[in-house]
């Protein structure tokens, strides 16, 4: 039977469906022409571990390849990641339009215009360091730069469901040492929000109420929250949170 991985009870799972599109670029003084050609698959979801559907996009362009200053190179890749009990829209490649971090505000289906043409697009640092290849043939989720844990393809009926293990949380902890997390919570950063060394804490009402509550409190706050939580978490996060805090 096969053995699904999770993330606090969570995973990124992939559908088979092929999405695709082609952008014209700007045209330099010179007369060359920039493209982009998108491709990806969907539908993409956020499931728990009993298979229920928590979070879904439609398609999420896993490989991007186009056409820059005279040559044409993979540019980047998105992926859904799970950071805490926060989803992220990660866009990362050395070339790529919107590069960035793109913080999920709501469950259920999910219009990639809620992300990316809002007034405001919560766009967040949270210290993963991903550096793609500049050539690459391959889709993110199907090879060792997809983050979380993910599963491309329909879900077995006989899947079984594995929390990553003690093990399997260092070597990603250790991988991403500028990853601070805290059971649920996440620091973040945000240049174009002005937010600096900040806590992203689980909120009853989703990860909008929980954005907005740090917008209303300060890192003093963070600092009071995160000693109540200190003694469950894991030994590698509360050493990053004292470090953090007392440097």
């Amino acid at each position: 039977m096969p053995i699904i991985k999770t993330y606090r009870g969570r995973f990124v799972q992939y559908g088979t469906t092929v999405f695709e599109r082609h952008d014209r670029g700007k045209t330099d003084s010179c007369g060359d022409t920039e493209w982009t050609d998108y491709s990806g698959f969907g539908p993409v979801h956020v499931r728990d571990d009993s298979g229920a559907v928590l979070l879904t996009l439609e398609g999420v362009y896993t490989h991007v390849y186009g056409y820059r200053l005279t040559w044409s190179q993979y540019v980047g890749a998105e992926q859904l990641l799970i950071l805490g009990d926060f989803v992220f829209l990660e866009r990362t490649g050395w070339l790529m339009y919107s590069a960035g971090t793109y913080l999920l505000l709501a469950d259920g289906m999910v219009d990639r215009s809620d992300i990316f043409d809002l007034d405001n697009p919560v766009s967040v640092d949270v210290g993963i360091g991903l550096e793609p290849p500049l050539k690459t043939k391959a889709h993110v989720h199907l090879g060792e730069d997809h983050v979380s844990p993910c599963f491309s393809g329909e879900i077995p009926t006989d899947a079984v469901y594995e929390e990553w293990s003690d093990d399997q949380y260092v070597a990603f902890l250790e991988s991403q040492p500028k990853v601070h997390t805290c059971q649920g919570a996440l620091r973040v950063y945000s240049k174009k929000h002005n937010v600096v060394e900040r806590w992203l804490f689980p909120h009853e009402d989703g990860a909008l109420a929980a954005w907005k509550h740090l917008r209303k409190t300060t890192r003093e706050d963070d600092w009071i929250r995160l000693q109540t939580m200190l003694d469950d978490a894991h030994p590698i996060e509360r050493e990053r949170i004292l470090l953090s805090f007392t440097k």
